[in-house]
């Protein structure tokens, strides 16, 4: 019985399972602009030259497009950090690159917008060939300097008046007139919408299916395990060397894109900030998971957004409980942002995909105790039923749910507290703001909860560590 645990899920069973959320999501990303022009002005394909100035659905579909570049460049980064294990702070070197060589390539040598996606991608290879060579010699912590120092040089070249007839300085280098690539117009904002788009689409693809491919299984043993990698007979410098030049290719293919969105280039573009930036987005939405940049990266991009207005009204408003708060949030955004990761690393370390999977795996034993086994012992054909949609054999269900204790809720909560609270933190705020359908009444109640459900997990957790609460026996 053992060998016949689980069948394969029908086909198109497994396939929704797998990428169901990701067509959802591919939906939504290709109907979002029509949406917008519906809801805030008129339909993005009837916009003319004169409607472009103080348009609010352009102006969404700019957060938008913003968006999926910083995700691109978080997966880029999550590639060469998370996946493969090299801890780099020279990242931004990457993401200038792109950014400096277009306007460069298109506003004094008048290249065309391919020659010069190609020649800057050309520039990204070598660049990442000298970090290659730096991964050979050094590891650790000294690798993480060395691309920190190599990305600050290129900084300070950007800036200083050595390179200023090329660079521009602080000033930077902006597309003006006949120099702006067509795509770049801001009547052709929906164009860049869809590429950006399906720029980031592929690389999330090409990164999945390049982890779940024999080359990623040895990526990742070498991330875990380098020593006893190589002694099993695998190139780890060869390895090294991919996951590094894809990192690179990547980080300046979102450096392209963001040129094209903000028509300039700055020496923001190569600071310090482009590297912590998609490090936090990583972090923030789970290390070395193939969502886990995508989240943060919105998590990030959208709560700046969000947040980041000359005021915001929070109104803590719950049952007995009321509080108006009025923050000045542009001044305040870097603390809050400083907070937020700090309690993240501290409550969720995996984070927000490390997160969902443990409460994932929870609330699946939570439906098979309580509603799926009882339901096969008082009908055993459910069984056959649901195998296509479970992969069990029938048999094994029956004898599974036969065996299956008869815990109450009661009981389990009782001895689940910590999934409990968590549930109420996650569940209890997403509802409150479907019904009212506004995302400051989510905040709010999320907030309030929070205050009230952490000094509670401090009380149970100091409960359970002195033996006052013995999860063992439920009442």
């Amino acid at each position: 019985m053992r060998e016949n645990r689980l069948h394969r899920r029908h086909p198109l069973v497994q396939f929704l399972l797998d990428n169901g959320i990701y067509i959802i999501i591919a939906i939504v990303m290709w109907r979002l602009p029509f949406w917008l022009g519906e809801y805030f002005d008129k339909p993005i394909t009837e916009l003319g030259p004169r409607d472009v100035r103080g348009n609010v659905a352009l102006s969404w579909m700019a957060v938008a497009i913003e968006l999926y570049i910083v995700a691109i460049l978080a997966m880029s980064y999550n590639l060469i950090l998370g996946f493969g294990g090299l801890l780099s702070f020279g990242h931004a070197l990457f993401f200038g690159t792109g950014v400096y060589a277009i306007l460069i390539l298109m506003t004094q040598y008048s290249h065309s917008l391919m020659l010069s996606t190609g020649m800057a991608l050309g520039l990204s290879v070598v660049l990442g060939f000298m970090v290659v060579l730096a991964a050979y010699r050094i590891k650790g912590v000294y690798f993480a300097m060395f691309t920190l120092a190599l990305a600050q040089v290129f900084y300070e070249l950007s800036r200083v008046n050595l390179t200023r007839e090329i660079t521009n300085g602080d000033d930077g280098i902006r597309f003006i007139g006949d120099n702006t690539p067509e795509i770049g117009l801001t009547v052709n904002r929906l164009d860049l919408y869809y590429l950006c788009a399906i720029v980031m689409a592929l690389t999330f693809v090409f990164i999945r299916r390049l982890m779940n491919s024999p080359a990623g299984k040895v990526i990742l043993a070498i991330r875990d395990n380098e020593e006893r990698t190589q002694t099993m007979g695998y190139n780890v410098a060869r390895y090294k060397a991919l996951v590094i030049l894809l990192g690179s290719l990547l980080g300046t293919l979102s450096g392209v894109l963001h040129a094209l969105s903000s028509k300039g280039a700055e020496p923001g573009s190569l600071s310090v900030a482009r590297t912590v930036d998609p490090l936090i987005m990583t972090i923030i939405g789970g290390l070395g998971t193939n969502p886990g940049p995508v989240i943060g990266a919105a998590l990030l991009h959208l709560g700046e957004v969000f947040l980041s207005k000359p005021d915001l009204h929070v109104d803590l408003n719950f049952l007995v409980y009321r509080y108006t708060a009025v923050v000045d949030t542009r001044s305040e955004w870097a603390l809050a942002l400083g907070i937020v990761f700090v309690i993240i690393v501290m409550v969720i370390p995996y984070g927000v995909v490390g997160q969902v999977n443990k409460i994932w795996i929870q609330v699946r034993r939570w439906l098979r105790k309580f509603f799926y086994d009882p339901l096969i012992r008082q009908n055993e054909k459910l069984a056959t039923w649901m195998e296509p949609f479970t992969g069990e054999p029938p048999q094994v269900a029956i004898a599974l749910a036969q065996l299956s204790s008869t815990e109450s809720v009661s009981q389990w909560v009782f001895k689940n507290p910590h999934a409990v609270l968590t549930s109420i933190l996650v569940v209890v705020p997403v509802i409150v703001g479907f019904l009212q359908f506004d995302w400051r009444a989510t905040a709010s109640t999320f907030l309030f909860l929070l205050v009230i459900i952490v000094p509670l997990r401090l009380i149970l957790w100091g409960a359970q560590k002195f033996g006052f609460w013995d999860t063992t026996t439920a009442p």
